[in-house]
């Protein structure tokens, strides 16, 4: 056990503590107390589509009356540096660095620029330069962004907060994604190490961090206007192989589907993650990216991907069903995943899962939205974190719902350190509300009680 401070309030917290080498240097990071995943063997999975068990192997777990230990029934956690085989990272995203600028525009700028209102579109790096000198007398916020790093970001600022509450260790969150060598990408770099993401990929020399300028009108509505950044193939580095390999979960951004080598390089890093025994978690990023990378997605999915996280166009646009509902495309999706998570903005989510549905509502706050930017990758931060702690299926949602209502209530798309706080401490009070009604899918399990897998 060692003494460190916690990076929200800093008072000094017990936390427990794991070696691990960098460079020629052996550092010590706090050891996570959440809940462990299992290890099982996950090589006969490979070509299958999940069509049988979907257990997950972890039990249900919910917060007793103190809401400080998992209740009797639940895997206990992990018990620190001596366990040789519990894994060095608790979750590894595989994604794209980006730098947001956000900025709350009139409807009038978007028609002086040509751009059509809740679009989203690549840009070059003179177009960027034209939307930001139009932006130059309109205040913008710069923040660590890109899809994935949003979902990192919360997901670690919640691990912080469960420590600062509860000393449970935190959560050890590692980003294996390009940075630009540009001043934008030691912005992110700094960002991300503040709020306690790793960054695992080396710097690439003379190279330009990716942007998104996210523009939201009065009615929250928001225009996403991307520029990737100088197009290099995307690769593993051998630390993030090795982080994959000490690692309890992979997570894939579906927008890396759009850079060069991906289908290869994705596909490889999954296969590496399930040999070791880490689950394989994979976010759609946008209903754009499916249509174009249809086949690629369904690959991957179809070698074993254990957590999908869409919302209901992507869904639609995955399955080729432009009409169905969240409802409709979460039980279609639900054979080939164990877990899959269809979000339908003011509709709520739905969760498949051991052959079940369960429809989650959103979180309704009395604050108007403001910028609804990020809510998805918030919800996934959530939920996630739902998992890692050992909610059950309802919960899991019902956390991926508080952290999105949470986030487009201002302006920037990742969860903030006062709000990760907010957050964590209303967490245990979900399991006092009833669950909503399931909804049984033809020829599937009908007990209520399988669905609690987690």
């Amino acid at each position: 056990m060692v003494v460190s401070a916690c990076p929200l309030c800093n008072k000094s917290v017990l936390t427990r503590a794991l070696s691990y080498e960098s460079g020629n240097r052996t550092r010590f990071r706090p050891r996570p107390a959440f809940v462990a995943l299992p290890k099982p063997d996950r090589r006969s999975t490979k070509g299958s589509r999940h069509t049988g068990d979907h257990s997950l192997g972890v039990q249900s777990a919910t917060f007793d009356s103190d809401c400080d230990n998992i209740a009797e029934g639940a895997q206990q956690p992990l018990r620190g540096p001596e366990e040789a085989s519990t894994p060095a990272w608790d979750v590894v995203g595989l994604g794209q660095p980006m730098v947001d600028f956000s900025a709350s525009v009139e409807d009038d700028l978007l028609v002086r620029l040509g751009i059509v209102k809740g679009s989203r579109r690549v840009i070059s790096a003179q177009q960027r330069a034209e939307v930001l000198q139009a932006l130059e007398s309109t205040p913008y916020q710069v923040s660590a962004g890109g899809s994935l790093s949003n979902t990192l970001i919360g997901l670690s600022r919640l691990g912080q907060a469960d420590n600062c509450l509860r000393g449970s260790g935190g959560l050890q969150v590692a980003l294996a994604g390009a940075v630009g060598s540009d001043t934008l990408g030691s912005f992110f770099a700094a960002q991300a190490a503040k709020a306690g993401v790793a960054i695992l990929a080396d710097t690439l020399p003379e190279s330009c961090t990716g942007t998104a300028i996210v523009l939201t009108t009065p009615d929250a509505n928001r225009t996403f206007l991307s520029y990737l950044g100088e197009a290099h193939a995307l690769q593993l580095s051998a630390a993030a192989q090795q982080a994959i390999k000490s690692s309890r979960m992979l997570v894939v951004e579906g927008y890396m589907w759009e850079v060069d080598n991906a289908l290869e390089t994705l596909s490889a890093a999954a296969d590496f993650a399930r040999s070791n025994g880490a689950m394989v978690v994979m976010t759609a990023g946008d209903a754009g990216v499916v249509q174009r990378h249809t086949a690629d997605f369904w690959q991957l999915i179809n070698d074993g991907v254990d957590m999908l996280f869409c919302n209901r166009s992507e869904a639609a646009a995955l399955l080729g069903r432009p009409s169905c509902t969240a409802q409709e495309a979460a039980l279609a999706l639900g054979p080939h995943c164990k877990v899959v998570l269809v979000t339908d903005g003011a509709h709520g989510s739905c969760i498949s899962a051991m052959g079940q549905l369960q429809r989650v509502p959103p979180c309704w706050t009395t604050s108007t939205p403001v910028d609804t930017c990020g809510a998805g990758d918030g919800y996934a931060a959530g939920a996630l974190y739902g998992f890692l702690c050992g909610y059950d299926v309802v919960n899991i949602g019902r956390a991926g719902a508080r952290v999105a209502s949470a986030v487009i209530l201002r302006q920037g798309a990742a969860t903030t350190e006062d709000e990760a706080l907010q957050l964590v401490q209303s967490m245990p009070d979900m399991t006092d509300a009833p669950h909503p009604s399931v909804v049984e899918g033809q020829g599937l399990p009908q007990s209520q009680a399988q669905i609690r897998c987690m």
